[in-house]
């Protein structure tokens, strides 16, 4: 087993080692029957941490580390495709864009990357060439977010708000008050609106207001604050989106009214034993306009955001705190990653449903009603050893399996063993017969 030949064990804070060594963290068979992924890949091309890992289409995928670099790879067979070199300090975001405006390029993705060097890159997906480069920004870049796939804008953040088109022509900028705190999210909403957030408890909502053609920001209100910093923004539906603070309260609030709706996992002593705040929420993603994935603290939880209940939850599924979770949409299985270097694989064991079911019901191997009637608890279906660092992110490639990265400057490609030894059966047979 992969356990045996990449140990992945590491060292934790102690404060969170003592709290670790006090609850149960669920082990796995050595033997892992329903882990598919017991082939691996190691891609190694970057020289520091890497942070992020960003799918780009069915056979390419996007790293970014802390030396700068953004590297392009064939997810298939784990080649490095393009070393972006030009950032001077270390890539924040990487945003995909579809289409572009560039003449020469209409059918081909560019890759957007901002970093902590004030500038934005815009780069050909297909040759790695720098198409442009923005450096109207005066501090770091933090994030990157399409506004409006249909007329090519993208909006970028750190001290200041700015609305760029794809060819990185400046639509408009919004400066910060020195006192505020940097942009780390902004979230497109109906009405031409964005919901942004700061390193700060509250959200606040600006308008793209156009005049003979010249867009400016225009502030429009400021939403009731989180306990705690704001961690997670993302989109519910088109009427509704989502966000989660450090003090692990998770609020959707209403697109038209921008009040909120429904509120999760209010804890009244959020900031526990010696400050280490043990149910911020570190990452969420949403499933099917519907069921709030969650990454609490050393576990996860699952709300339904029609309902108002929470429907699925494990605690203490890591030893230290959940970094990233994706759902594995072809084997419905929840990858979670840790500081603690490992990627462990969550689901239903018990169930097999119709092909018609939804994902969710195939996650957790219940019909809909029983999911909503009560709080199930997804079981441990596989561990991934192969980092010596803490797991940052994971990309989810459909049937070719998943990749994740760590802070020992690997990304590993998860594969399915027993597919890819039928690739390979196939490929020798062909290869006998010609």
């Amino acid at each position: 087993m992969l356990s045996k030949l990449w140990p992945s064990r590491i060292s934790v804070n102690k404060l969170q080692r003592k709290h670790i060594e006090e609850v149960n963290v669920p082990t796995i068979q050595d033997d892992q029957p329903y882990n598919p992924f017991n082939e691996i890949r190691v891609l190694t091309g970057h020289q520091d941490i890497i942070n992020i890992i960003k799918f780009i289409d069915e056979t390419r995928l996007a790293s970014s580390a802390d030396d700068n670099l953004v590297i392009i790879w064939d997810f298939e067979n784990g080649d490095q495709l393009h070393s972006l070199q030009g950032h001077t300090r270390p890539v924040t975001s990487i945003l995909v864009h579809e289409k572009t405006g560039f003449k020469h390029q209409d059918s081909c993705p560019v890759l957007i990357t901002a970093s902590s060097d004030k500038t934005i890159r815009i780069w050909d997906c297909g040759d790695g060439v720098c198409l442009n480069t923005i450096q109207d920004h005066a501090s770091t870049v933090k994030c990157l977010v399409n506004v409006n796939a249909h007329d090519f804008m993208f909006c970028s953040g750190g001290k200041d708000l700015c609305l760029w088109d794809i060819e990185g022509k400046l639509l408009c900028q919004e400066v910060q008050p020195d006192n505020d705190s940097d942009v780390h999210s902004i979230l497109p909403i109906k009405k031409d609106r964005l919901v942004v957030a700061f390193s700060r408890q509250s959200l606040v909502v600006y308008t793209i207001s156009e005049i003979l053609q010249n867009k400016s920001f225009k502030f429009h209100s400021r939403l009731r604050p989180h306990r705690d910093d704001v961690r997670c923004l993302t989109s519910v539906t088109d009427e509704s989106f989502v966000s989660a603070s450090l003090d692990g309260e998770i609020i959707v609030w209403s697109s038209n009214t921008l009040q909120p709706i429904k509120q999760f996992n209010e804890i009244r002593e959020f900031e526990g034993d010696s400050h280490l705040y043990p149910y911020s929420v570190q990452h969420l993603f949403v499933l099917d306009q519907r069921f709030i994935f969650a990454a609490v603290g050393a576990g996860f939880s699952i709300y339904d955001a029609l309902s108002g209940k929470c429907v699925a939850q494990r605690e203490n599924v890591h030893h230290s705190k959940v970094s990233y979770i994706q759902l594995l949409n072809e084997r419905f299985m929840l990858a979670t990653c840790s500081a603690d270097g490992t990627v462990r694989l969550w689901g239903s064991t018990t169930r097999h449903l119709p092909d018609e079911f939804s994902p969710i019901e195939h996650f957790l191997g219940k019909s809909i009603n029983d999911i909503t009637s009560s709080i199930t608890e997804p079981g441990l279906l596989g561990e991934c050893l192969g980092h010596s660092g803490s797991v940052r992110m994971i990309a989810d490639f459909g049937a070719e399996g998943f990749a994740s990265c760590a802070s020992d400057g690997l990304i590993i490609l998860w594969k399915d063993g027993w597919r890819e030894r039928q690739k390979r059966m196939e490929l020798a047979t062909s290869l006998l017969f010609t």
